[in-house]
């Protein structure tokens, strides 16, 4: 059997494709149910989230759990929901939670959430401190709690002290 021209295979793609691009009967397809981060999509994720936390079986946990906490104890803490983590941003802020959980927390859901748990109760701390004195300040934003590794430095330091004081 011969085979067909290396040119003749590509133009094949490239017709497929742009008949993909300008064919008005073709149906969209839906997007991933966990697709780009939209309000109702952001919900689900914290209902559900909900869900894990009052059973505590953090192994069904995915990347998109740990933003829906991020935006319950963001609420939690500061009255408002983040406004950050719809679209693109949120995909940012997934894929963070994955390679923090993974190269950190070797993909253990349990320690991640207690660094998690570890920092919004310091968050909470301080920003009563904050209101009770009329200060502004910063907040935990999902970049310092899943990108950075600041708070993560800090929680290590605060988990070594009370192993070794």
């Amino acid at each position: 059997m011969a085979r067909r021209p290396k040119l003749e295979v590509e133009r094949e793609r490239a017709a497929q494709q742009m008949n993909k691009l300008v064919d008005p009967k073709k149906k969209k397809t839906s997007k991933k149910k966990n697709g780009l981060p939209t309000r109702e999509n952001i919900q689900r994720w914290c209902d559900e989230v909900d869900a894990i936390r009052k059973s505590s079986d953090w192994d069904q946990a995915k990347p998109h759990h740990f933003v829906g906490l991020y935006v319950l104890l963001h609420s939690w803490c500061y009255g408002v929901e983040p406004a950050e983590v719809m679209g693109a941003v949120g995909m940012a802020a997934r894929s963070s939670v994955d390679k923090i959980l993974r190269d950190e927390f070797g993909d253990d859901p349990h320690q991640f959430v207690h660094y998690v748990k570890w920092a919004w109760k310091r968050e909470k701390g301080r920003e009563k401190w904050r209101r009770q004195h009329g200060k502004e300040g910063g907040r935990l934003t999902w970049r310092s709690l899943f990108q950075q590794r600041f708070v993560l430095t800090d929680y290590r330091v605060d988990q070594q002290r009370k192993i070794a004081p």
